[in-house]
């Protein structure tokens, strides 16, 4: 913006001559300097320089509109760094883009696969837990099939051991039975007691023993339990036959007569026992609780 001044100045300074009005401003200097760098006019720089400052000076309004043109000036340049820095941050926020995308999707791929993983992992643990279950029930269904076949194996052995028992005891029963003559009836009676004794002692030994198979005292205890049994009771009934004849139960003879049958049990229940022995030395019976072993 340029002003006209009617100031009177130095010869040759016309009314119309024209100042440039922001003569404070080195630019401005510079421009007006450059202008009036011709030599006629060199010498009276000053002069116009001077007579400018006091135009300002002493006018209000120029000097306010300066005043509005500099904080327009600041306000422009402020608004110019921030459009840079918009730019700049613009353009970093625009390079910044596609990284925070691929960064949100390998997120977002991650938390997808993490979750995929946890499904995995909770089908897997549902189908074992129905494995384990389903162990459990078929481990039953064996214990118990195989507690069936052992039941059965024990039943067949425990025959085995009867009648191996029973058909010893009747044998050794014989030579007795036939030497003291009775009669048929009552000898069948012996017979079938013998032999059902002889059972019995079978069975009861193969269950006492169970796998101490080596136990000698044991095997005397059994066979020494039994033979005394039979034995006593027989010779409980000879002292009473002696005493019902009149007969004094407790003399030597009346004992010597209950003594016979008491050994003779002794007799029977020891071979039947030395029969069992052999059987289960041999292998030809299992002892207790060892036929499933031998059937694996």
């Amino acid at each position: 913006m340029l002003l006209r001044s009617n100031l009177r100045g130095p010869a040759g300074f016309r009314k119309s001559q024209q100042l440039p009005c922001l003569v404070t401003s080195p630019d401005v200097h510079q421009r007006c300097l450059t202008r009036c760098s011709s030599p006629k006019q060199e010498k009276h720089q000053m002069s116009m320089t001077e007579a400018a400052e006091r135009v300002l000076q002493n006018d209000p309004a120029s000097k306010d509109r300066l005043q509005r043109l500099g904080s327009a000036a600041a306000r422009v340049a402020a608004l110019q760094a921030a459009k840079e820095e918009i730019d700049r941050a613009a353009a970093a926020a625009a390079n910044a883009s596609p990284a925070a995308a691929r960064q949100q999707e390998q997120q977002q791929a991650g938390q997808a696969a993490a979750r995929g993983r946890r499904k995995d992992v909770a089908d897997a643990q549902e189908g074992l837990a129905t494995a384990l279950q389903d162990f459990k029930e078929a481990q039953l269904e064996l214990q118990r099939q195989s507690s069936q076949v052992n039941q059965d194996l024990e039943r067949i052995e425990s025959g085995k051991a009867a009648a191996a028992s029973g058909t010893v005891a009747l044998l050794a029963s014989l030579p007795f039975i036939i030497t003291e003559s009775k009669p048929p009836p009552i000898a069948l009676l012996s017979m079938a007691t013998c032999l059902a004794s002889g059972v019995l002692f079978g069975v009861v030994y193969r269950y006492a023993l169970r796998r101490d198979t080596n136990n000698f005292q044991l095997k005397a205890g059994v066979v020494a339990a039994f033979g005394l049994v039979r034995g006593l009771a027989q010779a409980e009934a000879v002292l009473q036959s002696q005493s019902s004849s009149g007969s004094n139960p407790f003399s030597i003879s009346s004992l010597l007569q209950a003594a016979v049958p008491a050994g003779q049990s002794m007799l029977l229940f020891g071979f039947a026992g030395a029969i069992m022995d052999y059987g289960l030395r041999r292998g030809l019976l299992q002892p207790f609780g060892q036929s499933q072993e031998s059937e694996d």
